[in-house]
């Protein structure tokens, strides 16, 4: 069974140019993401495959990890530490005696300076991919990072969804509210869905990043239907052979998914990878906001309401 919103039903007065610019972005932060996964995993491979050294080999057998590790997996571990100088110091400090040292100490300290070299070596030789020098990290905020990663995705249902979901609901918006508005709105619920998943992750150390658009489209969502509740948006339903477009109200649709984010937020799975808490609070961001641009445009907004 499939159920989405698609369009708000009504003819826009003007091109909704910044949400058609936003979606391209997107798809070109996309396209750029493959490309850099594919040089990724050619620089991995290369890597681990042929540069890795006699000595980093040597080191390997004195590590206390399971037997058939491969290097790479262990500076792969050491990357993803929060503290990455921690993480060496206690695999060096966790190591099996080398039979060239005697000393205890000068056996921990070559274990240590093997894995610091590699590290070294493989950020040298195996950059981050763009999706994690975009990607948005709860434990480091920044509000660079709060904007990139509203435009980056995992995958390309995950891109989709998100860009049929945002056009539904931000063209409208965008016409209705006016350039600047909907620009700063972006910039709004961008980072404050962000700031919300740090807060929800405080004191987690291996809080996972996030990247997607889906808090700003719940925040348009949530928008428009704080401003025009009774919009009408056309939905595809499809089941089996049963395919139907019907016409919901915007509150109406906006209410449905904000229950049931709720509802999945308080049932979640811990290994669940959607991010229920940037949903939540870009729908509490965009009912503000709505009930904010309702005081101030109450005639435009009525006017506005006759013409449809």
């Amino acid at each position: 069974m499939l159920l989405f919103p698609y369009k708000a039903d009504v003819e826009l007065s003007r091109w909704p140019v910044m949400t058609l610019v936003v979606s391209a972005i997107c798809i070109w932060v996309f396209a750029r993401q493959i490309i850099s996964a594919h040089a990724y995993e050619a620089a991995m491979d290369r890597y681990c495959n042929h540069e890795i050294t006699r000595d980093e080999r040597m080191a390997l057998h004195y590590l206390d990890v399971p037997e058939g590790t491969h290097y790479c997996h262990v500076l792969l571990q050491v990357k993803a530490a929060p503290d990455r100088q921690a993480a060496i110091r206690h695999l060096a400090d966790e190591s099996h005696a080398t039979p060239f040292y005697r000393n205890r100490i000068d056996s921990t300290d070559y274990i240590y300076g093997t894995l610091t070299e590699s590290m070294r070596r493989f950020e040298r030789s195996v950059p981050n991919n763009l999706t994690a020098r975009l990607h948005y990290d709860p434990n480091h905020p920044t509000v660079a990072s709060m904007l990139t990663a509203a435009f980056t995705h995992g995958s390309w249902t995950h891109l989709i969804s998100n860009l049929i979901f945002f056009f539904a609901f931000a063209a409208s918006v965008e016409v209705i509210v006016g350039y600047g508005h909907y620009l700063g709105f972006i910039v709004l619920s961008a980072v404050g869905t962000h700031l919300a998943y740090s807060y929800s992750v405080r004191g987690l150390e291996d809080a996972a990043p996030t990247v997607g658009l889906s808090g700003v489209v719940m925040a348009m969502m949530a928008l428009l239907a704080t401003i025009m509740p009774a919009l009408k948006i056309r939905c595809f339903f499809w089941f089996i052979v049963f395919v139907r477009v019907f016409y919901i109200p915007a509150l109406a649709i906006a209410a449905v998914y904000l229950a049931e984010n709720v509802f999945d937020y308080i049932n979640r799975d811990p290994h669940s990878n959607v991010n229920y808490v940037a949903h939540i609070s870009g729908a509490a961001i965009g009912i503000v906001a709505g009930l904010a641009y309702r005081l101030r445009h109450r005639e435009f907004l009525h006017e506005l309401r006759q013409e449809i």
